[in-house]
């Protein structure tokens, strides 16, 4: 997996400006926030990776409830006039 465009230019400049600044006494404070900005955009970029969108399908609801869903269907159809039969289809072997 690799780090977003935009995150690695962002770490990239961060990590230059910091070890400039890391040399002068006087942007001590300065290079202690930017390595906390850092960390917290590692931390981020981390996180997004660990978290990816997984689409589960069109049909998912369908197939995790179809029992209910075939309930539904058949009282609907049965609602409009209908008259349902159903009949297990035989599997093609």
């Amino acid at each position: 997996m690799a780090i977003p465009k935009i995150g690695a230019a962002l770490i990239a400049i961060l990590m230059v400006t910091a070890a400039r600044t890391a040399q002068a006494p006087q942007y001590q404070e300065q290079w202690l926030r930017l390595d906390f900005v850092a960390g917290l955009t590692l931390a981020n970029s981390f996180h997004e990776f660990a978290c990816m969108y997984q689409d589960l399908g069109a049909d998912y609801f369908d197939r995790i409830n179809a029992e209910r869903l075939k309930h539904y269907l058949v009282q609907r159809l049965e609602s409009l006039g209908q008259k349902v039969t159903l009949e297990p289809r035989e599997s093609a072997a």
